[in-house]
């Protein structure tokens, strides 16, 4: 296992205040799962939300992601 993958994930869970083990098994899910490499929760229908749902500047920015252009 990769410490470096899903970064995403652990950035969300950190921000969302969940627990390590929470965060590590949402890890395992998106493994599993094939999700995508900017994944970062599960939906309830099994879909993956990504870092292209997120478009407050504010959170883009704490995520260091780039701005939306034209948003």
């Amino acid at each position: 296992m990769a410490d470096e993958d899903y970064q995403y994930i652990r950035r969300w869970g950190r921000h969302m205040g969940s627990l390590d083990y929470y965060i590590n098994d949402e890890i395992e899910r998106a493994r599993t799962d094939g999700a995508p490499a900017n994944a970062i929760f599960r939906r309830d229908d099994g879909t993956w939300r990504t870092t292209d749902d997120i478009t407050d500047p504010v959170l883009r920015k704490q995520f260091g992601l780039p701005d939306l252009v034209g948003q």
